[in-house]
């Protein structure tokens, strides 16, 4: 089961045997959308573009009048986070949001797998949601088809793992079932709840503390790791990174801090649909300016204490999800873990500079000890005054 695994520790981490998860997708979304037209098409496409998309749209609309009378039809463009006014026409913002248009795909994806799977979510008592879009770079149509069939592949690697994983019965997973509608006028996903809603949940004491307690531990791990031993060189403060970095074009930002209120094994869609959220926020934020985000900090508490799953199924459907949306040339994901440690030097060579997890562990200990409260209600004093 999922709770043996993570009990089944080692003094030295080198010994831990973590298996390589893939997940395979049905298509190779190597083809960003909207780059596998020729010249002629895209003069074509911006010619009669809006009129097919209007013609398609209505099509549509047709065809799911019943999902949209129910309040079940949902269109990925209905996720949008408000523009200035001087900003919403500019070119380079509409080129942003053409770009990251799998970015926003994935909110809305992972959103509904998530509101069909809860029982507290406004759509407890549907058991059918329907997810299309009518904002589709170059008119590609087939290459949102495929981002989107990315997206379901991922979702049904992790139905796969955790049926795998609950012989004990500890887990109970509510699966929906998705499906790509290849008939309909505009790329389409039907989400499909077959059963009745779970009802078991795996309550995390975690999940109780509070928002403002959170960002402050994540702001102090900042202030104690990043900033005060440099181990990231270009984060000079708990609010803003990117320092030292203006002579390859990359300005300072904010430092957006996030966290989830995901609730562990079965509920890794939600914990999905709040990272994608915060990269959507990001991507529109862009990376300068008074409101520039140079990067995200989201804590996942639930998760503190499942090292092994966090390290593989999460981080590989982290990644995968990136792959399958093509925005790996706009977001880099990099996971942290309360629980990560570096082998111990007494039986594995260290890497690099590092010191052996004994030594470090002491200093961690002394340190912490003297600094984290005073750091906390430094913290605290600098929210306040701003």
């Amino acid at each position: 089961s999922v709770a043996e695994r993570e009990e089944d520790n080692s003094s030295c981490p080198i010994s831990m045997k973590f298996p390589r998860y893939r997940i395979d997708f049905s298509s190779n979304p190597t083809i960003p959308v909207g780059k596998r037209n020729n010249k002629k098409r895209d003069i074509i496409s911006s010619f009669f573009g809006d009129i097919k998309t209007s013609f398609d749209v209505s099509q549509i609309e047709q065809k799911y009048q019943n999902d949209i009378s129910s309040g079940s039809f949902r269109w990925v463009e209905s996720y949008s986070i408000e523009l200035s006014a001087e900003n919403k026409n500019d070119e380079s913002t509409q080129s942003v949001l053409n770009d990251a248009r799998g970015v926003f795909l994935s909110v809305m994806f992972w959103e509904c797998i998530a509101d069909l799977s809860s029982s507290s979510s406004p759509y407890a008592n549907n058991n059918r949601l329907v997810l299309s879009t009518k904002s589709i770079p170059g008119g590609d149509y087939d290459g949102m088809r495929q981002m989107m069939q990315g997206l379901v592949d991922i979702y049904d690697w992790y139905v796969n793992y955790m049926s795998s994983t609950e012989s004990t019965g500890e887990i109970a997973l509510t699966r929906i079932s998705c499906s790509i509608d290849r008939e309909s006028s505009l790329p389409a996903i039907i989400f499909t709840r077959p059963g009745s809603l779970s009802t078991k949940s795996e309550n995390t004491a975690k999940n109780d503390v509070s928002s403002l307690v959170i960002e402050n531990r994540i702001k102090s791990w900042v202030r104690r790791l990043l900033v005060k031993l440099s181990i990231c060189p270009f984060t000079k403060s708990v609010s803003r990174s990117g320092q030292g970095l203006s002579d390859v074009g990359v300005p300072v930002g904010r430092i957006s801090y996030h966290h989830s209120r995901a609730n562990g094994f079965n509920e890794v869609p939600k914990l999905l649909r709040d990272t994608w959220h915060s990269i959507a926020e990001m991507t529109l934020a862009g990376p300068g300016g008074s409101k520039g985000i140079s990067s995200i900090l989201l804590a996942a508490p639930a998760y503190d204490d499942h090292f092994r799953f966090w390290a593989g199924p999460i981080f590989a459907m982290l990644e995968s999800n990136v792959s399958a949306v093509d925005v790996s040339h706009l977001i880099g994901i990099v996971c942290f873990h309360p629980k990560y440690a570096t082998p111990d030097s007494r039986s594995w060579p260290g890497f690099g500079h590092m010191h052996s997890v004994p030594r470090l562990a002491k200093w961690v200990e002394q340190y912490a000890q003297t600094t984290i409260t005073t750091e906390d209600d430094t913290i605290v004093e600098e929210a306040e005054e701003v």
